[in-house]
């Protein structure tokens, strides 16, 4: 794996990343082409500059893990999640809207529950895409394609919904959204866990507890606490930010070699560490 980071730094940073040989950009301030703001790069820890570039004091805009296809593929259990957008539900500017959801808490979003089906426009297209979701949305939605695989395979542990269209009795063709409802146990190793950018929060209002977003590795999970009879399942956990706060959807490693072996875009794939 590699462990990825996204820094901002001041102009004056600029000698100190050309002696140590790295390539960065600069942000211009607006309407003035020479007047440099500040620069910015991206960099792995494995990088032998690493070290000294933590040590300038930069602002962190990101950190983000890429694995490998062998740790994919050698994973029991993954996180998945779509980088591909299909818009978003209508109406428009209805985020969090009670004809979709019912919602969780106040303060921190937790215990949502979507309630129906979305309304799309029917010009929404997957394109090359398999898999997908709105945008900066946590819903899977996958191709016809994908479903008759899954079937045929035998895949375990979901259940599927239709896109309904906004002025018809129809739904959006060959597109539809996988809804999981088997919830694993309560499973994260807290102990094993990374702390720099990992961290649990309480909710004042509800008094539950919701994560930030595991960046930075695999995830350690109790592999007891996961359901082994199927191929999706959510974390007993939430994980977000402020009001909004989600579970995770984990797929099993089937799923996973089938994402591979028939090529299918849209999907980020996470490994988690399993503990006995």
């Amino acid at each position: 794996m590699k462990i990825w980071h996204r820094l901002s730094f001041p102009p004056a940073a600029e000698s100190t990343l050309q002696k140590l040989g790295l390539q960065y950009k600069r942000d211009y301030r607006l309407n003035d082409p020479n007047a440099v703001l500040s620069v910015f790069m991206t960099i792995d820890e494995s990088n032998p500059a690493w070290l000294a570039v933590s040590e300038l004091g930069g602002g962190e805009t990101e950190v983000y893990t890429e694995f490998s296809s062998e740790e994919v593929l050698s994973a029991e259990w993954l996180i998945v999640d779509s980088h591909h957008s299909i818009g978003y539900p209508l109406p428009r500017g209805t985020s969090w809207s009670t004809e979709y959801y019912e919602l969780g808490c106040k303060s921190c979003g937790v215990n949502w529950r979507q309630i129906t089906p979305y309304r799309v426009s029917p010009k929404t297209r997957m394109g090359k895409y398999a898999f997908a979701s709105f945008w900066g949305g946590f819903q899977l939605f996958c191709s016809s394609g994908v479903l008759e695989k899954f079937e045929s395979e035998g895949i375990r542990g979901y259940d599927t919904w239709p896109l309904r269209l906004t002025q018809a009795k129809q739904s959006l063709p060959d597109v539809r959204q996988l809804i999981i409802g088997t919830v694993a146990a309560p499973a994260i190793v807290e102990e094993t866990a990374e702390t720099k950018y990992f961290a649990k929060h309480s909710c004042s209002e509800h008094g539950g507890n919701w994560y930030n977003y595991y960046r930075r590795g695999m995830l350690p999970m109790w592999r007891n606490a996961l359901h082994q009879g199927v191929d999706f399942q959510l974390t007993n956990e939430w994980f977000g930010n402020g009001r909004t706060a989600r579970r995770e959807i984990l797929v099993s490693n089937r799923v996973a070699q089938l994402v591979f072996r028939n090529q299918w875009k849209g999907l980020y794939l996470s490994p988690v560490q399993l503990i006995d």
